[in-house]
C-alpha cells in the first residue's frame, strides 16, 4: 500500500469510528505540539471533513517548539476549510497549580502534570463541542 492510500485508509478510519459513536460527534479535537505525532495526526484528522479542532497549548514553551505548533496550525487552518485552530495559553493555571503543590515539589512530577493539563483542557474543548479528542 503507498502512502496516499494509507493516509486515505487511516483518515476514512478516523471518520468512521466517530460516525459509529452512539452520539456521532461532528467535531474532531487535537492537541498540537509541534511534534510530528500530532502533526501526522492533527492532518490526518482534518482530512476526514469532520471539524477539526486544533489547539496549542503552551505551558513553560520552549519558543522554537510553540513556534513550529503555530506553523502547524496555520498550515492546517490554510490547507483545511474544515479545521479551526486556537491557543490556550495555559502559564498561569499552571503556575496556580505550583503554588498549590509546593510541598510536593518534583520536576518530574510537574513535566507530568503540564502534559495531565493539557488533556483535562482537551476533554473540556470536546464536551464543549460534543466532540471527541483525538491523539
Amino acid at each position: 500500500m503507498n502512502s496516499d492510500k494509507k493516509i486515505t485508509y487511516i483518515s476514512n478510519w478516523i471518520k468512521e469510528y466517530a460516525q459509529s459513536l452512539p452520539f456521532s460527534p461532528p467535531s474532531l479535537i487535537i492537541g498540537v505540539s509541534g511534534g510530528i505525532d500530532s502533526a501526522v495526526t492533527s492532518a490526518l484528522c482534518a482530512k476526514t471533513d469532520l471539524k477539526t479542532i486544533a489547539i496549542s497549548m503552551p505551558i513553560k514553551q520552549n519558543p522554537s517548539q510553540h513556534n513550529l505548533s503555530l506553523q502547524h496550525l496555520k498550515w492546517l487552518k490554510n490547507s483545511f476549510a474544515n479545521v479551526e485552530i486556537m491557543t490556550i495559553e495555559l502559564d498561569e493555571v499552571f503556575k496556580s497549580f505550583e503554588l498549590t503543590m509546593t510541598n510536593f515539589n518534583n520536576k518530574l512530577a510537574f513535566a507530568n502534570s503540564r502534559s495531565r493539563l493539557r488533556m483535562v483542557t482537551l476533554y473540556q474543548i470536546a464536551q464543549a463541542n460534543n466532540g471527541i479528542v483525538v491523539g
